[in-house]
């Protein structure tokens, strides 16, 4: 998966594109995009 701070620092990018009000607000964009902060595959998914 990506380095810790580069998901920082696409969280933070996501944020200011897409106004996302809350980290978690970033983090579920991510889920919803296919992107998995902690590295594992997202298992409903499968």
């Amino acid at each position: 998966g990506m380095a810790a701070r580069t998901v920082e620092f696409h969280l933070g990018n996501i944020r200011q594109k897409l106004k996302v009000s809350t980290r978690l607000e970033a983090i579920l964009w991510f889920k919803e995009h296919g992107f998995y902060l902690d590295g594992e595959p997202d298992r409903e998914c499968q």
